[in-house]
């Protein structure tokens, strides 16, 4: 109950203070910099110590106080925590049970559609963890001798010494109890743990693998990671990465995502003039995308927009566009919704990625955020460097062609 509590809490601050959008973000020359300051890293626990530090220095920016709480916090009840997952490794031994790989798979974040196949080609005898519940987790000896060594190394540093011991606590839970070969997890790339989650299965025998799930930006909270394995999909992302001193093995292929699953629809046949796809909106820049929709639809233009899953402010969406439509994620598949449009208009979500590959016509948003989309070249965009239009030139050329004439249904997906 105190566990679930706890998590409550470190998600919403989370949510709402870190994940806002609205927030100062480091800017990119001040990144770099700081990730110059450090020397090679003499280990895996002084890479994760790196990383670590380069996660905050990136995601609490101007914001120390909210790390300053999360230490003292961690100080209060990582004694606790410890004896607890200590207790309950006792006596524990690695099963002779044998399975190829521990594969994550969240609902909310599925992995049918960018897990690489030479993945499932290798492991054939797979268990899913479709629900990360440190609950079950529990230290023995590797794993407690890694904690052992932060605690002599970083004792005062109570923050990143909690959540590693979590995460290595987990880990070792997949491996005493279902004696794989190897696990793989996504959506990681930014965990400070990485580096020694790394160690702690290369001690057991154990490679851990990952593999990206959406495009990335150039941001010093990827620095100094580490994989046995890690699948890319672009060799632009292995020099970013290598830029940010990353240390893993990538290998590059391409996910089912970017191997054209929508449907070029001729342009009399998509319902929609336009969709805007939300990613990493702020308050301002959903009512400029609003007021650019609603004189496309003065002129007749039928547009939608499509907020993200995790990160938009749907309540905030929906009452500004009160008289556009609101795509509902839940009910209508993203490759259908590519599909039924013209133009595919965004700044930086991988949506813009999946639409390239499946012929449509990709627009960059240069008006709604002007300064993160100057950014995008410095941050490694990948869609900056492949065939776009950009939005601006989108409205000019509204005034070249009579779109007026061209018969856009509108269908509502609810």
């Amino acid at each position: 109950m105190l566990y679930n509590m706890l998590k409550k809490i470190y998600v919403c601050l989370n949510t709402k203070i870190i994940g806002n959008p609205e927030n100062k973000k480091m800017p990119i020359k001040k990144q770099k910099k700081y990730l110059n300051t450090f020397h090679n890293p003499k280990d895996e626990y002084e890479r994760s110590y790196y990383k670590y530090k380069c996660f905050c220095k990136s995601i609490y920016y101007k914001r120390n106080w909210l790390l300053f709480v999360y230490n003292l916090g961690a100080l209060c009840i990582y004694p606790f925590v410890y004896v607890y997952l200590v207790k309950k490794g006792r006596g524990k031994r690695r099963v002779n049970y044998f399975v190829d790989a521990v594969v994550e798979n969240v609902p909310r974040l599925p992995n049918y559609d960018v897990i690489p196949s030479a993945i499932k080609e290798r492991y054939k005898k797979i268990h899913e963890i479709t629900d990360v519940n440190y609950q079950d987790a529990y230290l023995s000896s590797v794993s407690l001798k890694i904690c052992k060594e932060l605690r002599k190394r970083y004792f005062w540093n109570y923050y990143f010494r909690l959540i590693t011991t979590f995460k290595l606590a987990q880990f070792n839970q997949y491996i005493q109890d279902y004696n794989p070969k190897a696990i793989v997890f996504y959506s990681c790339e930014r965990e400070f743990s990485g580096p020694l989650q790394t160690l702690l299965c290369s001690e057991e025998g154990v490679n851990y693998e990952s593999f990206m799930h959406g495009d990335y930006l150039y941001d010093i909270a990827f620095a100094f990671q580490k994989y046995s394995l890690y699948y890319t999909w672009d060799r632009l992302y292995n020099n970013m990465f290598d830029s940010l001193r990353c240390a893993s093995q990538m290998i590059i292929y391409k996910p089912e995502k970017l191997k054209g699953t929508a449907k070029l629809n001729k342009e009399g046949d998509c319902s929609y003039f336009a969709t805007y796809y939300f990613s990493d909106e702020t308050r301002e820049s959903v009512e400029i995308i609003y007021n650019i929709f609603r004189k496309f639809t003065e002129l007749g233009l039928r547009c939608k927009v499509r907020p993200h899953p995790r990160f938009s402010n749907l309540d905030f969406i929906q009452k500004i566009f009160k008289d556009i439509e609101v795509e509902n994620y839940l009910e209508y598949n993203l490759d259908d919704s590519i599909s039924d449009t013209l133009y595919i208009i965004g700044l930086n979500t991988t949506v813009l990625s999946q639409a390239y590959f499946s012929g449509k016509k990709v627009v960059i948003d240069n008006i709604s955020m002007k300064n993160n989309f100057r950014d995008l070249k410095e941050k490694s965009y990948i869609m900056i460097n492949r065939p776009h239009i950009l939005l601006s030139n989108l409205i000019n050329s509204i005034e070249m062609e009579d779109y007026t004439k061209k018969n856009y249904k509108c269908v509502i997906k609810f």
